[in-house]
Protein backbone atom coordinates (compact mmCIF):
# COMPACT_ATOMS: atom_id res chain seq x y z
CA UNK A 1 0.00 0.00 0.00
CA UNK A 2 1.45 3.37 -0.93
CA UNK A 3 0.62 6.78 0.45
CA UNK A 4 0.30 9.29 -2.38
CA UNK A 5 1.89 12.70 -2.47
CA UNK A 6 -1.50 14.37 -2.81
CA UNK A 7 -2.73 13.51 0.67
CA UNK A 8 -4.80 16.34 2.05
CA UNK A 9 -4.92 17.66 5.58
CA UNK A 10 -7.44 15.88 7.82
CA UNK A 11 -7.91 13.08 5.25
CA UNK A 12 -4.81 10.87 5.00
CA UNK A 13 -5.28 8.29 2.26
CA UNK A 14 -3.50 5.27 0.83
CA UNK A 15 -3.73 3.77 -2.66
CA UNK A 16 -3.36 0.07 -3.46
CA UNK A 17 -0.52 -0.31 -6.03
CA UNK A 18 -2.33 -3.17 -7.77
CA UNK A 19 -5.89 -1.94 -8.24
CA UNK A 20 -5.59 1.73 -7.20
CA UNK A 21 -8.41 1.55 -4.67
CA UNK A 22 -8.28 4.69 -2.52
CA UNK A 23 -8.53 3.98 1.22
CA UNK A 24 -9.53 6.59 3.79
CA UNK A 25 -7.12 6.02 6.67
CA UNK A 26 -9.20 8.13 9.04
CA UNK A 27 -11.95 5.50 9.13
CA UNK A 28 -10.22 2.11 9.33
CA UNK A 29 -12.56 -0.83 8.96
CA UNK A 30 -16.24 -0.33 8.19
CA UNK A 31 -17.69 2.79 6.66
CA UNK A 32 -19.55 5.02 9.05
CA UNK A 33 -23.24 5.73 8.95
CA UNK A 34 -22.60 8.95 7.03
CA UNK A 35 -24.98 9.66 4.18
CA UNK A 36 -24.85 12.11 1.32
CA UNK A 37 -28.37 13.54 1.76
CA UNK A 38 -30.38 13.23 5.01
CA UNK A 39 -33.82 11.68 4.64
CA UNK A 40 -35.68 14.77 5.88
CA UNK A 41 -33.97 16.95 3.24
CA UNK A 42 -34.81 14.55 0.42
CA UNK A 43 -38.43 14.12 1.50
CA UNK A 44 -38.93 17.86 1.85
CA UNK A 45 -37.68 18.44 -1.70
CA UNK A 46 -39.53 15.52 -3.30
CA UNK A 47 -41.76 16.55 -6.21
CA UNK A 48 -42.83 13.16 -7.52
CA UNK A 49 -41.33 10.69 -9.96
CA UNK A 50 -40.70 11.71 -13.56
CA UNK A 51 -41.43 8.67 -15.77
CA UNK A 52 -39.17 10.12 -18.48
CA UNK A 53 -36.24 10.83 -16.18
CA UNK A 54 -34.12 7.87 -17.29
CA UNK A 55 -35.53 7.35 -20.80
CA UNK A 56 -32.72 7.14 -23.40
CA UNK A 57 -30.17 7.85 -20.69
CA UNK A 58 -27.13 5.73 -19.81
CA UNK A 59 -29.07 3.27 -17.62
CA UNK A 60 -31.84 2.86 -20.18
CA UNK A 61 -29.42 2.17 -23.03
CA UNK A 62 -27.22 -0.15 -21.00
CA UNK A 63 -30.15 -2.18 -19.65
CA UNK A 64 -32.45 -2.11 -22.68
CA UNK A 65 -32.15 -5.83 -23.49
CA UNK A 66 -32.19 -6.79 -19.80
CA UNK A 67 -34.91 -4.62 -18.31
CA UNK A 68 -37.94 -6.24 -19.94
CA UNK A 69 -41.48 -6.76 -18.56
CA UNK A 70 -41.41 -9.20 -15.67
CA UNK A 71 -37.70 -8.61 -14.92
CA UNK A 72 -37.06 -8.91 -11.17
CA UNK A 73 -34.83 -6.06 -10.01
CA UNK A 74 -33.21 -5.30 -6.64
CA UNK A 75 -31.85 -1.78 -6.15
CA UNK A 76 -29.36 -1.60 -3.29
CA UNK A 77 -29.40 1.81 -1.65
CA UNK A 78 -32.50 2.91 -3.53
CA UNK A 79 -32.82 6.18 -1.56
CA UNK A 80 -36.04 7.94 -2.69
CA UNK A 81 -36.99 5.19 -5.16
CA UNK A 82 -36.53 7.09 -8.42
CA UNK A 83 -34.85 4.19 -10.21
CA UNK A 84 -37.42 1.74 -8.84
CA UNK A 85 -40.17 3.93 -10.28
CA UNK A 86 -38.41 3.78 -13.65
CA UNK A 87 -38.20 -0.03 -13.46
CA UNK A 88 -41.90 -0.18 -12.61
CA UNK A 89 -42.68 2.06 -15.60
CA UNK A 90 -40.77 -0.39 -17.84
CA UNK A 91 -42.89 -3.31 -16.61
CA UNK A 92 -40.29 -4.76 -14.26
CA UNK A 93 -40.79 -5.99 -10.71
CA UNK A 94 -38.69 -3.62 -8.55
CA UNK A 95 -37.63 -4.16 -4.95
CA UNK A 96 -35.39 -1.84 -2.99
CA UNK A 97 -33.24 -1.96 0.12
CA UNK A 98 -32.31 1.31 1.85
CA UNK A 99 -30.17 1.87 4.95
CA UNK A 100 -32.13 4.97 6.03
CA UNK A 101 -35.30 3.60 7.58
CA UNK A 102 -37.13 6.88 7.11
CA UNK A 103 -36.45 6.78 3.36
CA UNK A 104 -37.61 3.15 3.15
CA UNK A 105 -40.89 4.14 4.79
CA UNK A 106 -41.24 7.09 2.42
CA UNK A 107 -40.74 4.83 -0.63
CA UNK A 108 -43.43 2.45 0.61
CA UNK A 109 -45.78 5.41 0.91
CA UNK A 110 -45.15 5.99 -2.81
CA UNK A 111 -46.33 2.45 -3.57
CA UNK A 112 -42.87 0.89 -3.87
CA UNK A 113 -41.69 -2.30 -2.20
CA UNK A 114 -38.68 -1.18 -0.17
CA UNK A 115 -37.05 -2.71 2.91
CA UNK A 116 -34.88 -1.02 5.50
CA UNK A 117 -31.47 -2.67 5.84
CA UNK A 118 -28.08 -3.02 4.23
CA UNK A 119 -26.01 -5.81 2.74
CA UNK A 120 -24.52 -8.13 3.71
CA UNK A 121 -25.06 -8.12 7.48
CA UNK A 122 -28.49 -6.47 7.78
CA UNK A 123 -30.40 -8.21 5.00
CA UNK A 124 -34.20 -8.23 5.41
CA UNK A 125 -35.44 -11.78 6.01
CA UNK A 126 -37.81 -11.56 3.02
CA UNK A 127 -34.87 -11.09 0.66
CA UNK A 128 -32.53 -13.79 1.94
CA UNK A 129 -33.99 -16.46 -0.34
CA UNK A 130 -35.08 -14.16 -3.18
CA UNK A 131 -33.82 -14.39 -6.76
CA UNK A 132 -33.28 -11.54 -9.23
CA UNK A 133 -32.51 -10.98 -12.90
CA UNK A 134 -30.82 -7.65 -12.23
CA UNK A 135 -29.28 -6.02 -9.16
CA UNK A 136 -28.24 -2.37 -9.16
CA UNK A 137 -26.15 -0.21 -6.83
CA UNK A 138 -26.29 3.41 -7.98
CA UNK A 139 -23.80 5.52 -6.02
CA UNK A 140 -24.39 3.41 -2.92
CA UNK A 141 -21.19 1.31 -2.88
CA UNK A 142 -19.37 4.00 -0.92
CA UNK A 143 -21.42 2.89 2.10
CA UNK A 144 -20.57 -0.81 1.73
CA UNK A 145 -18.77 -2.02 4.82
CA UNK A 146 -17.55 -5.28 3.32
CA UNK A 147 -17.03 -5.51 -0.45
CA UNK A 148 -16.34 -9.25 -0.42
CA UNK A 149 -19.43 -9.93 1.67
CA UNK A 150 -21.58 -7.70 -0.53
CA UNK A 151 -20.41 -9.30 -3.78
CA UNK A 152 -20.93 -12.81 -2.37
CA UNK A 153 -24.46 -11.87 -1.32
CA UNK A 154 -25.22 -10.37 -4.73
CA UNK A 155 -23.90 -13.49 -6.45
CA UNK A 156 -26.24 -15.63 -4.37
CA UNK A 157 -29.24 -13.42 -5.08
CA UNK A 158 -28.67 -13.25 -8.83
CA UNK A 159 -29.99 -15.89 -11.19
CA UNK A 160 -27.34 -17.64 -13.33
CA UNK A 161 -26.50 -15.27 -16.15
CA UNK A 162 -28.05 -12.36 -14.23
CA UNK A 163 -26.59 -8.87 -14.26
CA UNK A 164 -25.21 -6.41 -11.74
CA UNK A 165 -24.99 -2.68 -12.55
CA UNK A 166 -22.81 -0.45 -10.36
CA UNK A 167 -22.41 3.30 -10.63
CA UNK A 168 -19.68 4.87 -8.54
CA UNK A 169 -17.26 7.75 -8.17
CA UNK A 170 -13.76 6.55 -9.01
CA UNK A 171 -11.14 7.19 -6.35
CA UNK A 172 -8.45 7.78 -8.99
CA UNK A 173 -10.50 10.40 -10.84
CA UNK A 174 -8.86 13.66 -11.88
CA UNK A 175 -11.85 15.17 -10.11
CA UNK A 176 -9.44 15.83 -7.26
CA UNK A 177 -6.94 17.89 -9.25
CA UNK A 178 -7.57 21.22 -7.58
CA UNK A 179 -11.34 20.81 -7.74
CA UNK A 180 -12.27 19.03 -4.55
CA UNK A 181 -10.37 17.35 -1.74
CA UNK A 182 -10.49 13.78 -0.53
CA UNK A 183 -11.71 15.17 2.79
CA UNK A 184 -14.81 16.53 1.06
CA UNK A 185 -15.39 13.51 -1.17
CA UNK A 186 -14.60 10.59 1.10
CA UNK A 187 -16.45 11.74 4.19
CA UNK A 188 -17.23 8.61 6.19
CA UNK A 189 -16.42 6.23 3.32
CA UNK A 190 -13.88 3.49 3.85
CA UNK A 191 -12.75 3.04 0.26
CA UNK A 192 -13.31 4.30 -3.29
CA UNK A 193 -12.78 1.86 -6.14
CA UNK A 194 -12.29 2.33 -9.87
CA UNK A 195 -12.84 0.23 -13.01
CA UNK A 196 -9.68 -1.83 -12.50
CA UNK A 197 -10.54 -2.64 -8.89
CA UNK A 198 -14.12 -3.53 -9.86
CA UNK A 199 -12.82 -5.95 -12.48
CA UNK A 200 -10.56 -7.67 -9.96
CA UNK A 201 -13.17 -8.07 -7.23
CA UNK A 202 -15.85 -9.01 -9.77
CA UNK A 203 -13.73 -11.82 -11.22
CA UNK A 204 -12.98 -13.05 -7.70
CA UNK A 205 -16.70 -13.47 -7.04
CA UNK A 206 -17.87 -14.97 -10.33
CA UNK A 207 -18.61 -11.88 -12.43
CA UNK A 208 -17.24 -10.51 -15.68
CA UNK A 209 -17.51 -6.93 -16.92
CA UNK A 210 -19.85 -6.81 -19.90
CA UNK A 211 -19.75 -3.08 -20.59
CA UNK A 212 -19.03 0.26 -18.97
CA UNK A 213 -19.88 3.90 -19.65
CA UNK A 214 -18.72 7.20 -18.16
CA UNK A 215 -21.32 9.48 -16.68
CA UNK A 216 -19.04 12.44 -16.09
CA UNK A 217 -15.45 13.13 -17.04
CA UNK A 218 -14.75 16.39 -15.29
CA UNK A 219 -16.39 18.22 -12.42
CA UNK A 220 -15.78 21.82 -11.51
CA UNK A 221 -17.85 23.61 -8.88
CA UNK A 222 -17.71 26.77 -11.05
CA UNK A 223 -20.42 25.17 -13.21
CA UNK A 224 -22.79 26.37 -10.45
CA UNK A 225 -21.58 29.98 -10.59
CA UNK A 226 -24.37 32.37 -9.46
CA UNK A 227 -23.85 34.70 -12.44
CA UNK A 228 -25.72 33.22 -15.45
CA UNK A 229 -23.24 34.31 -18.20
CA UNK A 230 -20.28 32.92 -16.26
CA UNK A 231 -22.20 29.76 -15.41
CA UNK A 232 -22.91 29.20 -19.12
CA UNK A 233 -19.27 29.91 -19.98
CA UNK A 234 -17.92 27.44 -17.43
CA UNK A 235 -20.39 24.72 -18.45
CA UNK A 236 -19.52 25.03 -22.14
CA UNK A 237 -15.82 25.00 -21.28
CA UNK A 238 -16.30 21.84 -19.22
CA UNK A 239 -18.15 20.17 -22.12
CA UNK A 240 -15.14 20.83 -24.37
CA UNK A 241 -12.76 19.53 -21.70
CA UNK A 242 -14.93 16.42 -21.30
CA UNK A 243 -14.83 15.68 -25.03
CA UNK A 244 -11.05 15.96 -24.92
CA UNK A 245 -10.83 13.82 -21.79
CA UNK A 246 -12.96 11.07 -23.32
CA UNK A 247 -10.44 10.72 -26.12
CA UNK A 248 -7.16 11.03 -24.27
CA UNK A 249 -7.64 10.13 -20.60
CA UNK A 250 -7.41 6.59 -19.34
CA UNK A 251 -10.73 5.22 -18.06
CA UNK A 252 -9.61 5.33 -14.42
CA UNK A 253 -9.26 9.12 -14.68
CA UNK A 254 -12.97 9.64 -15.34
CA UNK A 255 -15.12 10.92 -12.51
CA UNK A 256 -18.21 8.69 -12.43
CA UNK A 257 -18.58 5.38 -14.22
CA UNK A 258 -21.40 2.86 -14.75
CA UNK A 259 -20.30 -0.77 -15.00
CA UNK A 260 -22.46 -3.72 -16.07
CA UNK A 261 -21.40 -7.16 -14.82
CA UNK A 262 -22.75 -10.57 -15.79
CA UNK A 263 -22.76 -13.49 -13.39
CA UNK A 264 -20.58 -16.18 -14.98
CA UNK A 265 -19.33 -18.43 -12.16
CA UNK A 266 -21.03 -21.30 -10.39
CA UNK A 267 -19.95 -20.42 -6.87
CA UNK A 268 -19.12 -17.15 -5.13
Amino acid sequence: MRRPAHQVEHAPIAICPRCETVYNLTVPGAASGAMSIPAETAIRGFEGYDPQAFVDGVYDKMLRRILIPGCRVLDIGCFDGRFLAFVREKGGEPIGIEMQGEMATFCRQQGLRVYAGRIPDEMPADLCDASFDLITAIESTGYWRDWNGCMSTIFRLLKPGGHLMIKLNQGTSRYYDGTISYAERLGGFHAMLNLRALGIIGERHGFCIESYRPLAYIFDRRRYHPTPPLRLLYRNWLRLKSIWAAKFWRVEDWDKIVVLFRRTGDVA
